[in-house]
């Protein structure tokens, strides 16, 4: 947007997400963070969407399940890939303790996810078929740069379409900053016994060390900060299996939970999410090999 070196705003982004961190009432914050980012989005390119309309004839035609080729299913796994944070539902127990809710408001609890997971699938819904409007039905040939998918927004702002875009895109990698450092610090210290909440000061501590660390590889190698991304993304990836196995084993574990562990059909859509992560692994390890050529 303006320009200036890439560790410069790596650094910005640091110092804003360790301040807001550090910040009384964190949970509270954190929470509108994430709605004010949400309620943007969905407000922009659902208007977007209605202004330019879709083919509800083809729209259609993608709700009937199919595998038009292989390429088709690596796709889909790579997309799951970012949508599908093990790492969040692990810390899902967390929140519910940080919001100060017990096994009385398990109901509320459950309809509050499916509502959360339902916001985002639409959302996600949305966005890729305003993709698909603007950018790939529109004139000239598609462009997946910033300026080009910040086009999406032209119908409902027009010329300040890649302003709000990319202050949009802000906003998303500001809370994802401070959301990932503080699901990391929470898991590390509440395995140390120590105070797991959100305003206790090891977590405070923990996340700004994991935001540090992130802005010293980050100045110190001065790669092309895709490939660094790449090699989180890999590390993060090798974690998966491992977090996922303990979610499902520890939701069937009656001695754990008792007469909270999952039955019969929750263990079973569990497994099949255990399967859909394993195969999010197995696709990133052969986007990998093709890149280096063993494959």
């Amino acid at each position: 947007m303006i320009g200036l070196d890439v560790r410069l705003w790596a650094a910005v982004f640091s110092i804003l997400a360790i301040g807001f961190i550090w910040l009384p009432d964190l949970y509270g914050k954190v929470e509108i963070l994430v709605k004010i980012v949400v309620g943007v989005m969905i407000v922009a390119f659902i208007g977007t969407l209605a202004i330019v309309g879709t083919n509800v004839q083809l729209v259609a035609t993608g709700l009937v399940p199919s595998f038009p080729d292989i390429d088709a299913v690596f796709l889909a796994l790579g997309m799951a890939a970012t949508t599908f944070s093990i790492a969040a539902a692990v810390y899902q127990s967390h929140l519910m303790k940080e919001k100060g809710w017990g096994p009385e408001e398990l109901p509320t609890q459950g309809l509050d996810s499916i509502l959360g997971i339902a916001v985002l699938g639409l959302l996600a819904t949305v966005i890729l078929l305003t993709s698909a409007r603007v950018i790939w039905e529109g004139p000239g040939d598609p462009v997946f740069d910033a300026a080009g998918m910040a086009c999406q927004l032209e119908p409902i702002v027009g010329p300040g379409a890649f302003w709000l875009f990319t202050l949009g895109f802000f906003f998303a990698a500001l809370s994802s900053l401070v959301v990932n450092a503080l699901i990391g610090a929470t898991l590390l210290v509440d395995g140390y016994g120590r105070d797991p909440s959100m305003d206790g000061r090891p977590v405070k501590l923990w996340s700004s060390v994991a935001i540090l660390f992130g802005l010293a590889v980050v100045l110190v190698f001065q790669e092309d900060p895709i490939e660094i991304l790449r090699i989180a993304q890999a590390m993060a990836v090798i974690a998966f299996p491992v977090l996922g196995f303990l979610v499902v084993a520890i939701a069937a574990d009656r001695d754990l939970m008792g007469e909270h562990a999952n039955g019969l059909v929750a263990n079973t859509l569990g497994i099949l999410g255990y399967l859909a992560i394993i195969g999010i692994v197995l696709n990133y390890v052969r986007e990998v090999l093709l890149q280096i050529g063993v494959l």
